[in-house]
């Protein structure tokens, strides 16, 4: 159809507009309107010269400051930002990139952006992808939805997360740390060999069956044989059973999950727990007091619903290849037989029974060994604290040392018998077993 010019009369003269033009230029500003009326659908079409895909990727709360960690560093490792930027609710213009704080090492912080859209070209091959990172917010956690855009014919979203996965399981924040079932890096106290009190016997029976296993477990491999171990540490309060476990953590040099009654809150955590353990192999999941998550004798109480998980998790139908369980408990007699006697589950169990008299005689030694002390006799002190674990023996020494801090004075024999009775008065509150006649008679 064509368009006559437009012509105006005036005073002046007359006028003439060009309609055709007119009509192409609202034709524009519509097509333009239109297009910019959703800036990041206009940003995608822009970065991908042909047709893109869409996938979807959703992130728990738990997981998300590790995996944005890796995220971000496989990004920087691989892929060159072309653009990055963030959109307001309506996708009508564009806003900043929003950080947060997260830890991604023990006392470590790093600021992560984790609501932005990024544009990345391969350093390899070129190709092209777009992550669209959104966060919703659950009390102090974030829950992420990432849309991911990619073509046909160049990296896809399975492809870019498998070099994520990859980095995690190799190089990523938890790979060789010590961390707890909900993926927080747990302090814990720096010691060696040295700094507990262990017969030889029974730090041989450790280096061989957890530290060296570690060491060796590629030859394990190669032999076909097993890849998995489960030690049972069990003995009364205070003999260190926890010490030891601290001792294992800094000598072992790998992953470690740190497994608590209360950090275990539902059907499907150790499951997990297991799964990750797995993934970051070679690890050790050390399980605090394995009673109190669910191992009890069925015998004297019925099911519990985390025993069999427990058992699958030892030794079901996946394997455990690279995983090395330790348990500590109080009760060893209490637990079910299915879980420490069987091999493949519970493989060793170590007693930590209440030090014999030397073994007294060296722990008294070693806590008096940095503290001001006139010439002490320990026959005597070392035959009334029969019945002490080392917990109660260094409460003595505590006891000892602050009356003699207290009076600028150095620890006497007198001073450490007199802290000794009063250690062994409160201990027979609670315990019965330790008698007057026993203890109070040389």
């Amino acid at each position: 159809m064509e368009l006559d010019d437009i012509q105006i009369k005036s005073d002046l003269g007359n006028f003439y507009l060009p309609t055709k033009k007119i009509v192409d230029l609202y034709q524009y500003l519509g097509d333009e309107r239109k297009k910019n009326s959703n800036i990041r659908k206009s940003d995608l079409q822009d970065f991908f010269d042909d047709d893109y895909q869409t996938e979807y990727f959703n992130l728990m709360p738990i997981r998300v400051p590790i995996y944005m960690k890796c995220f971000w560093d496989v990004v920087e490792r691989d892929y060159e930002i072309i653009k990055m930027t963030n959109y307001d609710g309506k996708h009508l213009y564009e806003t900043s990139p929003v950080s947060y704080e997260f830890d991604v090492a023990l006392g470590q912080k790093e600021s992560l952006c984790i609501d932005c859209m990024v544009f990345l070209k391969s350093k390899l091959n070129n190709s092209k992808i777009a992550v669209y990172i959104m966060p919703y917010n659950d009390g102090d956690s974030y829950y992420l939805e990432m849309e991911i855009y990619f073509t046909k014919h160049g990296t896809n979203f399975k492809q870019f997360w498998n070099e994520v996965e990859e980095y995690f399981k190799t190089l990523g924040p938890l790979k060789n740390a010590i961390f707890n079932t909900k993926w927080e890096f747990v302090e814990y106290n720096e010691i060696g060999w040295e700094g507990i009190v262990l017969s030889p016997d029974k730090k041989h029976t450790i280096e061989r069956n957890v530290i060296n296993f570690i060491k060796n477990i590629e030859d394990y491999k190669q032999m076909r044989l097993p890849t998995s171990r489960g030690i049972l540490i069990s003995g009364p309060p205070g003999t260190g059973k926890t010490l030891l476990c601290e001792t294992i953590m800094n000598e072992a040099k790998s992953t470690v999950i740190y497994v608590t009654s209360d950090s275990v809150e539902k059907t499907g955590d150790i499951k997990e727990i297991y799964k990750t353990a797995r993934l970051l192999a070679p690890s050790i999941v050390i399980v605090e007091d394995i009673d109190t998550l669910g191992a009890l004798d069925r015998r004297e109480g019925g099911n519990h619903p985390l025993l069999g998980e427990f058992l699958n998790c030892l030794n079901g139908v996946g394997t455990n290849e690279g995983v090395i369980t330790i348990a500590t408990t109080n009760y060893p007699k209490h637990l079910d037989v299915a879980l420490v006697d069987r091999p493949g589950r519970i493989d060793l169990r170590i007693e930590l029974g209440l030090p014999e008299p030397e073994l007294r005689e060296h722990i008294f030694k070693k806590y008096l060994k940095e503290m001001k002390t006139e010439k002490l006799n320990y026959k005597p002190i070392v035959k009334k604290s029969e019945g002490l674990s080392g917990a109660y023996i260094r409460e003595v020494v505590m006891s000892a040392y602050l009356d003699a801090k207290e009076k600028d004075e150095k620890i006497t024999q007198k001073r450490l018998e007199e802290s000794l009775d009063l250690v062994l008065k409160m201990k027979m509150g609670v315990d019965s077993s330790i008698s007057k006649q026993d203890h109070y008679h040389l």
